[in-house]
């Protein structure tokens, strides 16, 4: 299971992504558009495989990102601001409002006390709609992170010097293209040594015909 919290404003939306333990997997900010939507559902299906699996603690019951939410089988629990602000003053008394914080406490708050929180149901005419266009939204972009992952997989294997133009690599990609440029030194050393083997033969074999001749 993936508990996120997100920390929702008119400007940009704080998230954080749990694991049930409580480690922090990721923690991002995004904007309030389409193009934060997308990096907040690339976040969250690069952390669960089903969205069964993904349960989110927002303070907001309603609006177009929590319908896109809903409609992408999330759970999505709204939260009551009061609740959220006893659960701030139960963690850190002294510990002033912010939204990364905010976002940590609303992840705990699903994480936790999910029995005392009931989720929403997007039922309606209009919320089936917006699922179809959402769950087509999230399949686009599995599609894209598979795809994405052929190729940098590909290129590691024949093409290093292109990653770069991907963007950003994970640890173990930077560790498979380190390894597979290490290899490719290790080939060009042993066929640097092989020419140079094969030089000094083919002098060796000049100076013997030669010695021959004057013979």
């Amino acid at each position: 299971m993936v508990f996120v919290g997100i920390d929702w404003s008119e400007q940009h939306h704080q998230v954080e992504l749990q694991a049930g333990s409580g480690k922090v997997l990721k923690r991002l900010r995004v904007s309030a558009d389409v193009a934060g939507l997308t990096r907040l559902q690339d976040a969250i299906t690069g952390a669960a495989e089903e969205p069964s699996q993904v349960l989110i603690g927002i303070e907001s019951h309603h609006g177009l990102l929590v319908n896109a939410l809903v409609a992408s089988g999330y759970r999505v629990y709204p939260i009551s601001p009061l609740t959220s602000a006893r659960a701030r003053e139960g963690e850190a008394p002294s510990r002033s409002k912010s939204d990364p914080g905010d976002a940590h406490v609303l992840a705990n708050l699903v994480r936790t006390k999910r029995q005392d929180l009931r989720p929403l149901a997007g039922d309606s005419e209009q919320a089936q709609a917006l699922q179809v266009r959402a769950r087509s939204h999230l399949r686009a972009i599995r599609l894209q992170q598979r795809l994405r992952s052929q190729v940098r997989s590909t290129l590691a294997k024949f093409f290093v010097g292109a990653l770069p133009l991907l963007g950003d690599e994970p640890e173990d990609l930077r560790e498979e293209i380190r390894e597979s440029r290490a290899q490719g030194a290790a080939v060009a050393g042993v066929q640097e040594a092989y020419d140079l083997e094969s030089q000094g033969a083919a002098s060796e074999n000049a100076g013997g015909s030669v010695e021959t001749a004057e013979t």
